[in-house]
C-alpha cells in the first residue's frame, strides 16, 4: 500500500531518520563531543576512544558524509573539526555532554 503522505513529508522523515542513525552510535557521539572542544587527529580520536585508527576513520567518514565534520591537512597531518560548531551546540546531543572530557583521557 502506498503512503498517502506528501512526498516532501516522507523525504523529511527519511532525512531525520538518517540523522538518528548517525547520532545513535555512541562512538560518533563521543567524536562529536571531542571535536566540539578542539580539532583532533585520527590518532588522538582512536587513542581516546580505544578504537583502531581504521574504526575511528570509519566513524569520521560517516560524520563527514553527513556534513558534521570536515578535515584539513597541515604538514602531512590531517585534522578533523566540526563544520558548523554553533548549530551543533544548539543541538540536544550536546545538552548532557560531560564538561571535562579530554582531561579524563589525558589528551590535554
Amino acid at each position: 500500500m502506498k503512503p498517502s503522505l506528501p512526498e516532501t513529508t516522507l523525504s523529511k522523515a527519511e532525512q531525520q531518520s538518517a540523522l538518528f542513525r548517525v547520532f545513535g552510535n555512541p562512538q560518533r557521539l563521543l567524536i562529536l563531543w571531542m571535536l566540539e572542544e578542539q580539532e583532533r587527529t585520527i590518532t588522538e580520536i582512536a587513542l581516546a576512544l580505544g578504537l583502531t585508527q581504521l574504526s575511528a576513520f570509519h566513524h569520521i567518514r560517516i560524520l563527514e558524509m553527513h556534513k558534521f565534520v570536515y578535515s584539513r591537512q597541515e604538514k602531512g597531518t590531517i585534522y578533523y573539526e566540526l563544520v558548523d560548531r554553533e548549530s551543533l551546540l544548539n543541538c540536544r546531543i550536546f545538552a548532557n555532554k560531560p564538561q571535562i572530557m579530554l582531561t579524563e583521557v589525558n589528551l590535554i
